[in-house]
């Protein structure tokens, strides 16, 4: 981050509370400087009011994407981890706000050795472009 550049929030979202508490040390110890918080229902009220202000959000899918309605979180970037349904991915993907003059990104991480992710994201995809994803790219990282 540039100094007096807007702060935008990254939330990426796990399957388990014990995936976000691990997600949550790790980015902790990676990067000292930057604010990151944990987002679950295991965690206290007052953690959670202290996590929506933080640059980095890590929660639940269900704690934080369906259950949570915050009109302006200012989260541009949303990490989608595992597999989940439609729904869910249409959820999560409401968490990020258009932010004028700035392009708001929910990203999908996807196994490819497995064959339910790859099918559940061609279904994933085609919704999400008919209901809120403006562009679709594709990034993939080739073994080495």
């Amino acid at each position: 981050y540039k100094p007096g550049e807007q702060h935008y929030k990254i939330l990426i979202l796990e399957a388990k509370t014990s995936h976000v508490d691990a997600w949550t040390d790790m980015l902790r110890e990676e990067f000292p400087d930057i604010t990151i918080g944990r987002y679950h229902n295991e965690v206290s009220s007052e953690e959670k009011e202290e996590t929506k202000r933080c640059e980095i959000i890590v929660s639940t899918y269900q704690s934080f994407s369906t259950a949570m309605n915050i009109v302006d979180p200012k989260i541009r970037h949303c990490i989608s981890t595992v597999p989940v349904d439609i729904i869910s991915h249409n959820q999560a993907a409401g968490r990020c706000r258009q932010i004028q003059g700035k392009w708001s990104y929910y990203w999908i991480l996807v196994d490819k050795g497995f064959e339910y992710p790859i099918k559940n994201l061609s279904r994933t995809l085609v919704y999400l472009q008919r209901s809120k994803i403006g562009m679709i790219n594709h990034i993939e990282k080739k073994d080495e």
